[in-house]
C-alpha cells in the first residue's frame, strides 16, 4: 500500500479524496422545544491554590502557587430546527411532526458538524433510515 501510495505520488498521479468537508456527528438526542439536544462531558480547567514548601536561603518558606485543576463538566448541545433540514441517509424527507414521532426516545442522530450538507461519501456509509440533520451549528452550553 505504501509502495503504491509512493508510485502514485512520483508520477504525479492526481488522487482525489474520498469526501470534501467536515465529518458529521453522531449523536444520541432528543427533542425538547423543538430543538434536538444532546449532553456530553468535557474537561474544563479550574484554578486552585496550592501552598508548597520552598528553601530560600536555606530557610524552608511556605508559598501560595496557582495550578489548573481539571475537572469533568456536563454540557448540552442544542440545535434549532426551525433552520435545518431533515431527512434520512437515503434521501427521504422528514418534517418536524415526523422527527417528534422517531425521537419520542433518546435515538442516534447524524448532525453536520459545520452547517453545510454532509458529504455523500458519508452518507453512503450509513443506513438508508438513519436520520440526518443539517442545522447551523451550535456552541456548548455548560450545566
Amino acid at each position: 500500500m505504501f509502495t503504491l501510495l509512493l508510485t502514485a505520488l512520483a508520477v504525479g498521479a492526481d488522487v482525489e479524496p474520498a469526501t470534501t468537508g467536515q465529518p458529521p456527528i453522531f449523536v444520541n438526542a432528543s427533542l425538547k422545544d423543538d430543538r434536538l439536544v444532546t449532553r456530553k462531558a468535557i474537561v474544563s480547567y479550574k484554578d486552585e491554590t496550592r501552598f508548597e514548601e520552598v528553601n530560600v536561603n536555606g530557610k524552608i518558606v511556605k508559598r501560595a502557587v496557582t495550578v489548573k485543576v481539571p475537572f469533568m463538566q456536563m454540557v448540552e448541545l442544542a440545535w434549532d430546527l426551525k433552520k435545518a433540514t431533515i431527512k434520512t441517509a437515503g434521501g427521504k424527507k422528514l418534517d418536524l411532526d415526523a422527527l417528534k414521532k422517531l425521537l419520542d426516545k433518546p435515538r442516534a442522530v447524524v448532525v453536520s458538524s459545520d452547517g453545510k450538507a454532509i458529504g455523500d461519501a458519508y452518507l453512503k456509509l450509513l443506513d438508508k433510515e438513519a436520520i440526518v440533520i443539517v442545522a447551523p451549528p451550535v456552541a456548548d452550553k455548560a450545566k
